[in-house]
Formats: structure tokens, C-alpha cells, sequence
């Protein structure tokens, strides 16, 4: 009877200390795996900020400049072509007369 008491109690201890390694493990996978999610998380975020910056420093400055640029030929043209009418306007006139 001792015997059997002796084993029993030994293979409680045991299963104790398998439980209790194997919930350890199970701890420091899932901490390993929290960090490098959260490692990950992190370069994502700054990659996306520096891309974002990128996107905004590049795309406001190149379009406000062209914009201006366009506008101001524009206004030339539209008062080359202006000039242009009232030379013809004064030509017709003078014919007329």
C-alpha cells in the first residue's frame, strides 16, 4: 500500500512540474510573440509617417509651384491674345473709315 501511496504522490509532483514548465513556455511564446507583433506594429507605423511625410512634403510643394507657373502663362497669354483683338478691332476700324 505504501507503494502505491509513494507513486502516486511522485507522479502528482511530476505532472505539477510538467504543468508548470509547459505553462512557462507557453508564457515566454506568447510575451516573444506579443513583442515582435508589437515590434512589427511599431516599424509599420514609422515607415508609414516617413512615407506619409514623403508623400505630403513632395506632392504640396511640386503642385503649388506648377500651379503658379501655369496660372502666370496663362494670364500672359490670355493678355498677348487681348492685345491681338484690339490691334485688329483698330485695323477694321480703319479700313471702315
Amino acid at each position: 500500500m505504501m507503494m502505491v501511496m509513494m507513486m502516486m504522490m511522485v507522479m502528482m509532483m511530476l505532472m505539477v512540474v510538467v504543468v508548470v514548465v509547459v505553462m512557462l513556455l507557453l508564457m515566454m511564446m506568447m510575451m516573444m510573440m506579443m513583442m515582435m507583433m508589437m515590434m512589427m506594429m511599431m516599424m509599420m507605423m514609422m515607415m508609414m509617417m516617413v512615407v506619409m511625410m514623403m508623400m505630403i512634403d513632395d506632392g504640396g510643394g511640386g503642385d503649388d509651384d506648377d500651379d503658379d507657373d501655369d496660372d502666370d502663362d496663362d494670364d500672359d497669354d490670355d493678355d498677348d491674345d487681348d492685345d491681338d483683338d484690339d490691334d485688329d478691332d483698330d485695323n477694321d476700324d480703319d479700313d471702315d473709315d
